[in-house]
């Protein structure tokens, strides 16, 4: 397995030049400061993160749980039926 690497979002300093130059506002260059610069001109790294697709087992108690009569019930009664689906999981993979 890989090590995960942190994602550090840059503007390079062209790109940060340009936007000072359209805006001249101190705020902005504040702004532009604290945005890490990136090495390669014009460079833009947003960083952008994708979720992680949904285990096996949330699927299926998602799944599970939406067969089941939760709605329209006190707040608190869906433990009830978490615990069913647990056990049927536990069940279906074995581990009971």
């Amino acid at each position: 397995m890989a090590p995960k690497t942190k994602c550090l979002p840059c503007m390079s300093e062209d790109i940060k030049q340009l936007i000072r130059d359209k805006y001249r506002d101190p705020l902005v260059n504040e702004a532009l400061n604290v945005i890490g610069t990136c090495p390669e001109p014009g460079e833009l790294n947003f960083c952008i993160i994708q979720k992680r697709a949904p285990s096996a087992y949330q699927t299926f108690i998602k799944q599970c749980l939406a067969t089941k009569p939760i709605k329209g019930k006190p707040f608190g009664a869906a433990g009830q039926y978490l615990k069913e689906c647990a056990s049927d999981w536990r069940k279906r993979s074995g581990k009971s």
